[in-house]
């Protein structure tokens, strides 16, 4: 797939989401962006890299992990387990605590790989992902007083 042909699809792809004209725009400056960095000899290259249009979708939706979640998963697991619990949801606090002082500095990333690192991706920032960590964190300590 060359470059013309990957931005084609992904237009096609972004109007049938309903996406504002303004943000496809910006989608595909982005995109196209990535295609001139990497210049005319390495299109299809590049466009192997990506990924098909379709199947960036697909990982989006099938895969990473969004530390929104971890609050309720958090209240679950302590609803189960009680206060033998605690420790657990305490070690896996940690690598947030450690994410929030790497990059954007006090926040978080939207979305994280599903495996090992457990890289963040999407925006480097979420603000119901640090609430929900942050919640979490303090119905921890209410616990162990």
């Amino acid at each position: 797939m060359n470059r013309l042909e990957y931005l084609t699809q992904l237009r096609r792809l972004l109007e049938d989401g309903g996406l504002a004209e303004d943000e496809i725009n910006d989608a595909m400056g982005f995109y196209e962006e990535i295609f001139l960095d990497a210049g005319a000899a390495h299109e299809a290259e590049t466009a192997v890299n990506l990924g098909s249009p379709e199947e960036r979708e697909r990982a989006y939706h099938n895969g990473p992990a969004r530390p929104w979640l971890m609050g309720s998963y958090a209240d679950a697991y302590i609803k189960v387990f009680g206060m033998s619990g605690v420790s657990y949801i305490d070690r896996m606090l940690i690598g947030f605590e450690e994410e929030m002082s790497n990059g954007c500095i006090g926040t978080i990333s939207q979305l994280y790989d599903g495996n090992p690192p457990f890289t963040g991706r999407g925006a480097i920032s979420q603000a119901t992902n640090v609430a929900e960590v942050l919640r979490t964190l303090r119905n921890l300590k209410k616990l162990n007083m």
